[in-house]
């Protein structure tokens, strides 16, 4: 070929350049990016929006369902999901998942002016929406800040003051504060005295409000100059509120506020969202990396800053880890190239065993020199270092010696032979199979372009298997071509006697020989055997367990906890500080993270935190070991469903790919909300009775609803509305607001309420006091009302696509799958479940989810069969060979089935993955194989003869091949999340050695007719 004349005419460049790429190599090393996992996008937004007052079907037909419609619109929508609560709607926005970063910075744009232009449908009650783009953040490094006598108000203060240092660290896109008691004024008034000296609340309002309102007072001129004029009396302390003076309407008298009301400053009530480490009262602080930043140097500042905190900080606050990604990164980068150098390892002992000392050196320079051009080339694409490119390369390990491997052997025979001079024998042995070797890695390049044109999150998670094995190859291509027949000639010398030596004469050449010679008589029989081997092997996949992803093995996994809907958080706080006081007990536990009323946020990106909701908690529980995880699990389960009957606990390790904990989904669509419910219920019995675990539905149970029965005849006479019963109401309970005090750069909301004795006794309702707007007395809310009554109503409505449903949810049975298990109660649900018109199911969860991700690459297959076709078309100009390839490729589903059934292995997306991977090796060798079988019958005059001697050329870099991937392989097959790819490549790739080395000669003689001492047909 042109690109190894010219190498051989500049071995000196060659050289040098080799040395660049090996130090270049090196030097990239250090600045390549470092994940433990690929990124992958999350491409959802929500939108949030406040109606207060509403239920949650006024929130839904009132401002969920016409956001949803201006949403809807977009072209670039993946699906619109939403969650409509008493006061609330919460949309979710998901978009295709083909996007990139800063495509979606526009999208998000454009669903920002989409919400805007439908916020005048809006009901007039309802406040703004507010779109939340930022919901797929992670922040890597999640910390703790507890203090021993401190308040939350001087935990705030010294949490901002560690965000605002944190925020400085290289590569921290920003830092955020969860679990913050936001402060408010309280204005508690009493009945008694505002009734004695004749005021109304709306008095006390009107007066905070106006004398705190900044209002312009223009600008003085004198003398040319222009002085601005202020006025006073906006509250600057909490005492000039107290000394407000209000004016009593029955006796004309000037009262102070704190005459007939007590303020304080207090936390809000009830909380948002609380937060503790170890039992103690906490703020969360999450670190996010700036995208494309690298992990390590981001955790390594962060350290080096928390270090120089400790220093600054008041005895007694203590900065505590929950999580802390950089560590993990390292650790297990580290176990990955420790995997990757034994790999190296391995690859280079066989090189030298198999192929001698001289051979082994230009063959491991080669692989030594496609790692350091591969590295740099990764750098220059952006392609982090992360478990899955390690992976790659490791599997790519012994596919990269394989070029070299033939284009050395080549050369040998060709010194061996004729005695040609290195260049001549370098020139003839690139040439002769280079243009073989370059479809067939193009073939095995396109064996994996599957995955990486995938639109789906998973597609995103491994699409560097593909980048890094397609530059792998190339790479290793072109240095064939190019290094090796320049150091090929500097370091090959062959003897005298080993010149006039035939070349393959050796006992191994020998015995190969007979072997293909004994099944190319029983052609028919091989044939035979093969096909029951095949069928045996298609049974056994009945055996095997099959699985989406693996769970993440760390030392860590969370328990997520909800009481039944309506409780409030102070119950769901109280419950969960004796859980968290019980696992603390547990031998092998280092810490206990809870945030009560919303998940904590996102530290990872495989975890979705739930919104918020007072009936849920979430405990983050971290161990000395990963070993100690399941039976801690068991130890907190059985704990919780001995003490905590009426709790709905989702005890789980967390995932690998983000799917939900919960894994099957049944989605059941419809109009009526009692008929979802009925439906649901048939359909959760069928789980229970199917040994289902974590069973539960996403509308969960009815609420308390109390409704008081507004009589407009005696509102009207009293001249109260349903508004002043509102307020009253809100004054009674959580307290009305009323205003803003500034202190510093905060902004405290001020609100009014009764006096907690006046609060507490619910019995007593009816004699709660309402004021009108003009009104001097109050009326008892008895006298307004024809009547009141408790009601039950569903605290959420969901829907997806516009459509309300209801998803009846559980996970399978302890040692069962997802797949199997939805499969079984799918049977049921369509003999049991009879749905009327207007009804349908639909199956959701982490088997969607496993059934879109394969689609997703399986959609792309035919394309990539497509390529690989044109690509043999191409080089063999006819369609026999091509069918003779391809007939190999079911057999190797032999070697996978004996290998996942033997190891226990589950047959996972990854080993999915694998598959591709052990098909283009496959096509790959017999690409090569099948051409040189064709080179060789044009040059000799016996066909017969020239199939065994043309497939003993090929033993030995096949042979190499085979062995330096699996055995390289090996150090994977521990691995949770790549084991079962390794047994995929290792059993299926040494069964295919069979398949290449036996087969497919066989085959090739039985479609062409050649027999001994016969010519071919064709």
């Amino acid at each position: 070929m042109k690109i190894t004349d010219l190498s051989l005419k500049n071995k000196k460049t060659v050289m040098i350049i080799s040395v660049i790429v090996l130090l270049g190599g090196l030097i990239s090393y250090f600045s390549l990016g470092k994940l433990k996992n690929p990124t992958f996008s999350i491409a959802t937004a929500l939108v949030v929006t406040e109606y207060p007052g509403a239920s949650p079907t006024e929130v839904e037909k009132q401002v969920t369902e016409p956001l949803e419609q201006a949403i809807q619109r977009m072209g670039s929508l993946k699906s619109v999901k939403s969650e409509s609560r008493a006061e609330l709607s919460t949309i979710f926005v998901k978009m295709k998942s083909f996007y990139s970063g800063k495509e979606l910075k526009q999208i998000w744009n454009e669903l920002r002016e989409r919400v805007g232009d439908a916020q005048a449908y809006l009901p007039s009650g309802a406040r703004r929406s507010l779109v939340v783009d930022h919901f797929g953040r992670t922040y890597g490094v999640f910390l703790a800040l507890t203090g021993e006598g401190f308040s939350y108000p001087e935990l705030k203060k010294y949490a901002k003051f560690i965000q605002k240092k944190l925020k400085r660290c290289k590569d921290v896109a920003g830092v955020t504060l969860f679990g913050i008691q936001e402060e408010m004024v309280q204005v508690e008034i009493s009945r008694q005295r505002l009734a004695e000296i004749g005021i109304n609340p709306d008095q006390i309002i009107r007066i905070l409000q106006e004398q705190n309102k900044v209002v312009p007072s223009g600008y003085l001129t004198s003398g040319g100059e222009k002085i601005r004029a202020t006025t006073t009396g906006v509250f600057t302390s909490l005492d000039d509120i107290k000394n407000l003076i209000v004016k009593g309407e029955k006796s004309n008298q000037l009262v102070l506020l704190k005459d007939i009301a007590e303020l304080r400053k207090i936390t809000v009530e009830p909380p948002q969202a609380v937060m503790r480490f170890n039992g103690k009262k906490a703020i969360g602080i999450g670190v996010s990396t700036v995208s494309g930043g690298n992990t390590i140097v981001v955790g390594d500042a962060v350290e080096a800053e928390i270090d120089e905190l400790t220093s600054q900080l008041p005895a007694g606050l203590k900065i505590n880890t929950i999580n802390f990604q950089s560590k993990s990164v390292k650790k297990s980068i580290n176990n990955f190239l420790l995997a990757l150098i034994e790999a190296i390892i391995i690859v280079m002992a066989v090189l030298f065993v198999s192929l001698g000392f001289r051979s082994g050196l230009v063959i491991t320079n080669g692989l030594l020199f496609n790692i350091a051009a591969l590295i740099i080339i990764m750098l220059m694409l952006g392609v982090n270092l992360q478990n899955v490119s390690i992976a790659a390369l490791i599997i790519a390990l012994g596919m990269m010696v394989d070029d070299s491997v033939v284009v050395s052997d080549n050369i040998l025979e060709r010194l061996r032979a004729d005695g040609s001079s290195r260049d001549t024998a370098g020139r003839e042995a690139a040439q002769a199979t280079g243009f073989a070797q370059f479809i067939a890695t193009f073939i095995a390049i396109c064996s994996f372009l599957p995955i990486y044109l995938a639109k789906s999150s998973t597609g995103q998670f491994c699409e560097s298997l593909f980048l890094v094995v397609a530059i792998a190859l190339s790479v290793s291509w072109l240095q064939a071509m190019t290094v090796v027949p320049v150091i090929g000639g500097y370091l090959f010398k062959v003897k005298k006697k080993a010149k006039k030596a035939k070349a393959y004469s050796g006992r191994f050449y020998q015995k190969y020989r007979q072997i293909l010679r004994y099944w190319l008589k029983r052609r028919w029989p091989l044939m035979l055997i093969m096909l029951g081997l095949l069928l045996i092997a298609s049974y056994g996949f009945d055996f095997m367990k099959t699985q989406f992803f693996p769970k993440a093995v760390r030392p860590q996994f969370q328990v997520n906890y909800w009481l039944p809907e309506g409780s409030s958080i102070e119950k769901t706080s109280q419950d969960l500080k004796k859980i968290e006081k019980y696992i603390l007990t547990l031998n092998g536990v280092k810490s206990v993270a809870t945030s009560v009323g919303s998940g904590p946020p996102r530290f990872m990106l495989a975890f979705t935190p739930e919104q918020p909701n007072p009936s849920y908690g979430c405990m983050i529980v971290n161990t000395e070991t990963a070993q100690d995880v399941p039976g801690i699990i068991k130890k907190v389960d059985s704990y919780l469903d001995k003490h905590f009957p009426q709790a709905e606990p989702v005890i789980c390790r967390f995932s690998t790919n983000g799917g939900p904990n919960i894994g099957i989904h049944a989605r059941i669509f419809g109009p009526d909300p009692e008929v979802l419910c009925k439906f649901s219920a048939q359909a959760e019995a069928i789980m229970r009775e199917e040994g289902g675990q974590e069973i539960r539905n996403n509308w969960r149970q009815k609420v308390k609803v109390w409704v008081p029965k507004y009589s407009q005849p005696r509102g009207s006479l009293s001249g109260i509305n349903r508004e002043d019963i509102g307020q009253s109401l809100l004054t009674y309970s959580q307290g009305f607001p009323i205003g803003i005090y500034r202190e510093g750069h905060n902004l405290l909301p001020i609100k009014i309420r009764f006096p907690k004795k006046d609060r507490n006794n619910n019995s007593n309702l009816a004699t709660v006091p309402v004021w009108g707007e003009q009104g001097r007395n109050s009326v008892p809310l008895g006298a307004v009302v024809n009547s009141a009554e408790l009601k039950l109503e569903n605290p959420v409505i969901h829907r997806l696509h516009r459509f309300r449903y209801i998803s009846a949810m559980c996970n399978p049975p302890e040692g069962g799958t997802i797949n199997d298990f939805q499969k079984k109660l799918k049977k049921r649900f369509e003999k049991e479940l009879s749905l009327p018109d207007g009804y349908w199911l639909e199956w959701g969860g982490l088997y969607k989810l496993m059934k879109s991700s394969n689609k997703s690459v399986s959609v792309k297959v035919p394309i990539a069969l497509i390529l690989m076709l044109i690509g043999i078309i191409i080089l063999f100009d006819g369609l026999i060979q091509p069918l003779m390839i391809i007939l190999t490729l079911p057999l190797s589903i032999i070697g996978i089935s004996f290998g996942m059934v033997i190891f226990q292995k589950p047959f996972n997306f990854l080993a999915t993955m694998g598959f591709y991977c052990l098909l283009g090796i496959m096509i790959r060798n017999g690409v090569i194989l099948v051409q040189e079988i064709d080179r060789t019958i044009k040059k000799q005059d016996d066909p017969y003869q020239s199939v065994v001697e043309a497939s003993v050329t090929r033993i030995r870099p096949v042979l190499i091949t085979a062995f330096c991937t699996s055995l390289g392989m090996i150090p994977l097959i521990s691995d949770v999340l790549f084991g079962s790819m390794a047994i995929t490549i290792i059993s299926g790739l040494l069964f295919a050695t069979i398949i290449t080395l036996v087969y497919l000669p066989v085959l090739y003689a039985l479609l062409h007719r050649i027999y001994p001492k016969q010519k071919t047909n064709r």
